[in-house]
């Protein structure tokens, strides 16, 4: 997986939590490939989760670098659990994946 995603480009992407389990009556699915079990972070895009580690990303993305060092609730469960993850709106799985 190569973040190769533009920090502008990503920058208009809607960062939001998702109800869990389906979008418009889709099975969410476990990435084949970039579904880690050590991964830090759950994402979702359309209906497919990714998990992957923040450090990885931190390296690859300023935007994600940003993102992380955003303060969140210590009892926040967004990105860290299969039912919340940090949903990315107006990307597609192919776009995400490169």
């Amino acid at each position: 997986m190569g973040l190769a995603i533009s920090q502008t480009r990503i920058s208009f992407f809607l960062v939001q939590s998702m109800m869990p389990g389906s979008i418009s009556g889709s099975t969410i699915v476990c990435h084949p490939r970039f579904y880690y079990p050590n991964g830090s972070h759950i994402f979702q895009v359309k209906d497919t989760l990714y998990r992957l580690d923040c450090l990885k990303l931190e390296q690859d993305s300023e935007t994600f670098c940003n993102m992380f060092k955003l303060p969140i609730a210590e009892d926040a469960m967004e990105g860290k659990v299969d039912e919340v993850p940090i949903f990315l709106v107006d990307l597609t799985v192919e776009a995400f994946d490169l």
